[in-house]
């Protein structure tokens, strides 16, 4: 019997959330304290408790075909342990289309996130990838409730079949076909951990609704979004954006959207630079690398993606502040008519 059950969880919608709080309730079926606490907020150094009458849960989305970079930093941070118990969740996304179920594909979320607790002394007793309604809105649309419901209600019943498992000593790793997939799609996990997820945190814009709440900069669990602008302030998004989704998703006033128009003109100017780019400085530069010119060259080109997005954001961010400019951003942008998505049992004040 565990003494002690603590959950870690980075969710932006509530899915993995709400799988926290399903294994939180299982443990409590059984008398054991658990409790759930948001990555942002924990302190693992005094809550992990040391040796194998511990349990420590990891929840968490995938992102990219593996775990997300904010949840790879905080495992990498954890302390050191002789033994402790550790059980690993990772969110999927998963597709409702008529009666055709399309499961979402974790890759090597739970594998990574394995990897890296058994360096630092845990006892893996489970891994499992969980399907939740998707929750990319910056993409597509919602999922209605109808199909919603589908998946929270038998996401539970596998959450609470599997978890009650390992609180009762048994080891479940769930999901091999999917990790054997997401080794093949590594190449796809290490672009978008180096260039994608820094890429997409510049590709929102908040239109003409916004009333400057700030509710998105002062929930968001990175802290990426600044609220910029003397008068009317707009919120800006940074680097350390993860794509969460928390705030397009919460957003009362729905005004946070995708800025179709500029990631299209963004990737066309910047794919039609970059070959003449990287030719220059391989020529100038990288001529006496040999072998390594080729690792070289790719470390180049990831540089010059992300100085480029850099560079260019702040012009579209003070060219949407132009109300003309933000209706013609908002009228080229589908996020203006999707249908929003959160976990519907998790409130905003449940995720802070």
């Amino acid at each position: 019997m565990y003494k002690t059950v603590v959950n870690y969880i980075m969710s932006g919608t509530g899915n993995s959330y709400r799988a926290a709080v399903w294994a939180a309730e299982e443990a409590g079926k059984k008398g054991i304290p658990a409790k759930s606490i948001s990555i942002n907020r924990a302190d693992p150094k005094n809550e992990v408790g040391n040796g194998p009458e511990n349990l420590v849960g990891i929840f968490c989305p995938t992102h990219g075909f593996t775990a997300p970079w904010g949840m790879i930093v905080f495992a990498l941070r954890m302390p050191r342990v002789r033994g402790t118990h550790a059980f690993i969740s990772a969110c999927r996304a998963g597709w409702l289309i008529g009666r055709w179920y399309l499961p979402g594909l974790e890759g090597t979320t739970g594998l990574l996130l394995s990897l890296i607790l058994l360096f630092k002394g845990y006892d893996v007793r489970g891994v499992m990838g969980l399907d939740m309604p998707s929750n990319w809105l910056v993409v597509h649309w919602g999922l209605n409730k109808k199909n919603v419901d589908w998946f929270v209600n038998k996401s539970r019943q596998k959450m609470v079949s599997i978890f009650r498992d390992v609180l009762n000593g048994k080891r479940r790793y769930v999901g091999w076909v999917f990790v054997v997939l997401g080794i093949l799609l590594i190449p796809v996990s290490l672009g978008y951990l180096l260039v994608g997820r820094l890429m997409l945190s510049k590709v929102m814009f908040a239109d003409n609704r916004c009333n400057s709440c700030s509710l998105c900069a002062d929930n968001c669990p990175f802290k990426a979004i600044t609220m910029k602008g003397r008068k009317n302030p707009r919120p800006y998004w940074t680097f350390r954006c993860e794509s969460c989704e928390r705030c397009i998703s919460y957003c009362p006033q729905k005004a946070i959207q995708g800025a179709y128009l500029y990631l299209t003109i963004l990737y066309w100017i910047m794919f039609s630079l970059k070959p003449r780019f990287i030719t220059a400085v391989s020529t100038n530069f990288l001529i006496y690398l040999g072998a390594a010119k080729g690792l070289a060259v790719f470390i180049v080109a990831i540089a010059y993606n992300i100085a480029f997005v850099w560079v260019t954001y702040p012009v579209f961010f003070a060219l949407s502040r132009i109300p003309a400019l933000n209706r013609v951003f908002y009228y080229t942008t589908l996020t203006a008519i999707f249908r929003r998505y959160n976990e519907p049992g998790t409130k905003l004040k449940d995720l802070r």
